[in-house]
C-alpha cells in the first residue's frame, strides 16, 4: 500500500461558490484521512476561498500562471493561453516529485491534468462539470490520456465522459454542512422566491425572470424574488441584461438584486420557495441540497444532477427544463396551495440529511479515495 506523505490539492477557483465549498470540504477530508501528511494547496489567484482552506492546510500556494482553461482568456488569446498549459505541464511534471498524490478540482485545470500521464505519483480528478457538443469529446479524450482515477459529482456528469477502457471513475454525490433550522413562514399569504448562485446565461435567470413577468401579469399571487450573486470578474454584460429587464417591465416592486454572500445563511432563511431554473443540465446542485439542509421548498429544471436530488412532489418540485409554461404550472400549484410548500421543505430536510449532509459525503468520499490509493 502507497504511504502518503505529501499531498497537493489543486483548484481553479479562488472564491466561495459552490464548487469552491465542495473542493474545502474534500480537502478538509483529505486533512482527516491523512492527518500525518504534508498538504498543500494550489489555487490560482487571492480570494475568499482562503478563509476555508488555511486552517486545513501546510502551504497555501498561489500560482498565478496555473493552465486553467477560461472561455474568455482562449477567445482573446489562444496562443497565450496554450503557451501558458504547456509551460504549465512542464512545470507540474517537475512538481510531482515532491508529491506522493496529486487531487486536481475540476476538469478546466488542465495543466495538471495533462501532466498526470507523466508522473509517479497518484492522481485524482474530481470532475463538476458537463461538456456539450465537441467540447464533451476533447475533454473525455483528455481525460482518457491522463490516465487519472476520477471522481464525479453526480451519475449524469459521469455519463457525460467516455473514460479508457481500464479507467476508474466513480460518482459521489456533493454533500454540505448544511444551515440550523429555520420555520419556513409564509406571512400574508406573501411567498418569497429565492434564486442563488453565479449570475451567467446557462443557470437561466432570464428564462426565470421571463416567465415571472407572465405570472406577474396575472395579478393574483403576491410575490418577492430575490436574485442573489454575481458574474465572474468583469463580465457584467448578462448582469445588466437582466436589470434592464427588470425595469422595463416594471417589476422593480417585485424583483431585487443582491450582491454574492460569503454566508447565504440569512438568505435561505427569508426564502420559503428556491429556485434552481438552468437552462443547461447542473452538473450537480449545490443550491438545492443547501436549501434542503434549512427545510427549504425546492423547484428545479429536470435535468443534469438535479433529478438525483429531488423527487418530484415529494421533497421538491420539478419542471420540464426551458419550458416557460411548465415551470409557471408548477410554480402556480405551490402558490395555490401554500401548505405544499411546506410540506415538500420538511420533507427535503430529511431527504438531506438522509443523503446529502457532510457527514454522509465524508463517509464515501473517504471510501474512494482509500480504494484508488490502495491501488498504487
Amino acid at each position: 500500500m502507497r504511504k502518503i506523505k505529501n499531498i497537493l490539492c489543486v483548484h481553479q477557483g479562488y472564491e466561495l461558490y459552490g464548487s469552491d465549498r465542495s473542493f474545502a470540504l474534500s480537502v478538509g477530508i483529505l486533512r482527516k484521512t491523512y492527518p500525518d501528511a504534508m498538504i498543500d494547496i494550489m489555487i490560482p489567484k487571492n480570494g475568499g476561498i482562503e478563509t476555508l482552506l488555511k486552517p486545513i492546510c501546510n502551504n497555501l500556494i498561489i500560482n498565478k500562471n496555473l493552465g486553467v482553461l477560461r472561455k474568455k482568456a482562449f477567445k482573446r488569446n489562444p496562443f497565450k493561453l496554450i503557451y501558458k498549459i504547456i509551460r504549465g505541464i512542464y512545470t507540474a511534471v517537475q512538481n510531482s516529485s515532491r508529491y506522493d498524490v496529486f487531487y486536481i478540482n475540476t476538469i478546466v485545470v488542465l495543466d495538471y491534468i495533462i501532466a498526470s500521464r507523466f508522473t509517479s505519483t497518484a492522481n485524482i480528478l474530481h470532475v463538476r462539470e458537463i461538456p456539450t457538443g465537441i467540447q464533451k469529446y476533447i475533454f473525455s479524450k483528455i481525460l482518457s490520456f491522463s490516465k487519472m482515477k476520477v471522481i464525479f459529482n453526480s451519475n449524469h456528469t459521469a455519463h457525460s465522459y467516455a473514460l479508457s477502457k481500464n479507467q476508474i471513475g466513480t460518482a459521489i454525490l456533493n454533500g454540505v454542512t448544511g444551515y440550523p433550522d429555520s420555520i419556513n413562514n409564509i406571512l400574508d399569504n406573501r411567498v418569497n422566491i429565492l434564486l442563488l448562485g453565479r449570475l451567467t446565461e446557462w443557470k437561466g435567470q432570464m428564462f426565470f425572470l421571463e416567465t415571472i413577468n407572465k405570472l406577474v401579469d396575472l395579478k393574483k399571487y403576491i410575490i418577492q424574488v430575490r436574485i442573489v450573486g454575481d458574474v465572474f470578474e468583469d463580465q457584467l454584460g448578462y448582469k445588466d441584461k437582466l436589470i434592464q429587464f427588470v425595469k422595463t417591465n416594471n417589476l422593480e416592486s417585485i424583483v431585487t438584486f443582491k450582491l454574492f454572500v460569503e454566508n447565504p445563511e440569512l438568505e435561505y432563511a427569508w426564502s420559503n420557495i428556491v429556485i434552481v431554473p438552468s437552462v443547461k443540465p447542473e452538473p450537480f446542485g449545490r443550491v438545492a441540497i443547501e436549501s434542503m439542509s434549512m427545510g427549504r421548498c425546492v423547484l428545479a429544471a429536470n435535468h443534469g444532477g438535479l433529478p438525483e436530488i429531488i423527487s418530484h412532489n415529494k421533497d421538491g418540485v420539478l419542471f420540464e427544463p426551458n419550458d416557460s409554461d411548465s415551470l409557471m404550472s408548477e410554480l402556480i400549484e405551490l402558490l395555490e396551495d401554500p401548505k405544499k410548500i411546506v410540506k415538500y421543505g420538511d420533507n427535503s430536510k430529511a431527504t438531506f440529511y438522509s443523503r446529502f449532509s457532510d457527514a454522509v459525503y465524508e463517509r464515501n468520499f473517504k471510501e474512494v479515495i482509500r480504494k484508488y490509493l490502495s491501488k498504487g
